[in-house]
């Protein structure tokens, strides 16, 4: 499949998708072994017990604050952010990870142009979509210039990723200071009342 590029419009969905599915099922047919493997590092397990804690959590604040939204909505902000926190914090541990790397190495090796592709899609789709005096505009912009003129390797992948996360954690973090002060106000507004 030949690589399109993209004349910074957003990435047709129907392109995007239809990459992702070349690109998985090209993992499917020749990564399949480092795939599994992936998939039962620890830093993984304990991502999926994650979620399960947090949709338990959710259903737990919405029972117990039913008759005060307010309130609910503070604590589940609370939650939230912990929870992001946590989980971005393992998705970068995953990136570090011997298993990640090899199933990098495989993917690279066997379904470069896919993977390429694919990449592309993100960054295009990132840079489209940000404002351009963001981190995260920033950080598509070094990595588009640079595959322009190299090939993608995993330790391009693996720093893009974790530089991508850490980014999307501080965006978190400022998102969520702003809503606990809204909150706190809120709530003593209607308490002072």
């Amino acid at each position: 499949m030949p690589i399109k590029k993209n004349k910074g419009l957003p990435s047709n969905f129907n392109e995007m998708f239809e990459a992702t599915k070349a690109l998985q099922k090209c993992i499917e047919i020749k990564c399949k072994k480092e795939e599994e493997q992936l998939k039962k590092n620890k830093y993984v397990i304990e991502q999926e017990k994650l979620i399960k804690d947090f949709h338990n959590n959710i259903e737990k604040n919405v029972n117990r604050y039913k008759n005060d939204k307010v309130k609910g909505e503070l604590e589940f902000q609370k939650f939230f952010f912990k929870y992001n926190k946590a989980y971005t914090n393992l998705e970068i541990k995953i990136i570090k990870e011997k298993y990640r790397n090899d199933f990098l190495n495989c993917q690279l090796k066997g379904c470069y142009n896919e993977s390429l592709l694919r990449f592309n899609f993100t960054i295009d789709n990132l840079l489209f979509y940000s404002n351009k005096n963001t981190e995260i505009y920033k950080l598509a912009s070094k990595y588009k210039n640079k595959f322009e003129e190299t090939k993608l390797t995993v330790e391009d992948i693996n720093t893009f990723d974790s530089d991508k996360k850490k980014i999307e954690l501080n965006k978190i973090i400022s998102e969520f200071k702003n809503n606990m002060i809204k909150l706190k106000n809120k709530l003593n507004k209607r308490d002072n009342i």
